[in-house]
């Protein structure tokens, strides 16, 4: 129906419009390309409408894995609208993409302009702190005077605090804070109520980090330590397949 209007109506000052939804719908089934196409036809339109559709560019591009592409779009945004909510989505992304890179210092140069644009972006806030301690960025917390040490605290990852305190409750507050954004509260249960009985205990591992990570060289031993004649022991593996070593050990 969009595509038809489209034809139909090639001059008509809603064309940027109907072109953006349509590339919302093509971006939302996996068409990609034809959802990059629309965008930039978008791009006629009126200001509002260029900024979003840059936004959502950069975002098709990143899928298609033309990074540096992508980059460029959210910077015109940055450099282009003093309009606070699309800036702060634009840096949002660029920092974001920074962070998966593991550009940490970049990573931290655009998300503090992001949370001075905004303070209340905690997920900002988490990938901030995570970006400086990996940088070697001291102080560890942004001294900017728009978050309080509450919101800091509540804020670092777990892994980062280790490396703040070594106070264990605080590590222990963390840890705790942590595990509510990524536990369901009311996750459904799938294991049976009853267990079979087993002569050897069973004990599962869980982990991303069983190939070249400081994670499987610190554990590997572990594994083979364990008392096979008392135990059944597994490895629930969602690593990357890197070819290593360490992970055709485990």
């Amino acid at each position: 129906m969009h595509q038809d209007w489209i034809k139909r109506n090639h001059q008509s000052i809603d064309l940027g419009l109907v072109h953006f939804n349509l590339a919302v719908i093509l971006d939302s089934t996996g068409e990609y390309h034809d959802a990059l196409s629309h965008f930039r036809s978008a791009l006629t339109g009126n200001l509002e409408f260029q900024l979003k559709s840059r936004i959502n560019i950069g975002a098709v591009l990143k899928k298609l894995g033309q990074l540096d592409e992508a980059i460029s779009e959210w910077r015109i945004v940055d450099e282009k609208t003093h309009e606070t909510p699309i800036r702060v989505i634009a840096l949002y992304n660029l920092g974001l993409l920074y962070y998966e890179q593991g550009r940490w210092r970049d990573t931290a140069e655009v998300l503090e302009r992001s949370l001075k644009l905004d303070p209340q972006q905690d997920q900002v806030l988490y990938l901030l702190i995570y970006a400086r301690q990996t940088s070697c960025s001291w102080p560890i917390y942004p001294e900017n005077g728009l978050i309080d040490q509450s919101r800091l605290l509540k804020n670092t990852s777990a892994i980062a605090m280790l490396g703040i305190t070594d106070d264990p409750s605080i590590q222990l507050q963390a840890a705790i804070a942590n595990s509510k954004t990524v536990a369901k509260p009311n996750a459904r249960i799938i294991a049976k109520q009853r267990y079979p009985d087993h002569q050897r205990l069973r004990i599962g591992y869980l982990s991303s980090n069983f190939n070249f990570h400081p994670v499987a060289l610190l554990t590997a031993e572990l594994f083979e330590l364990h008392d096979r004649k008392r135990f059944e022991v597994y490895a629930f593996n969602w690593s990357k397949d890197d070819g290593s070593a360490i992970l055709a050990r485990i």
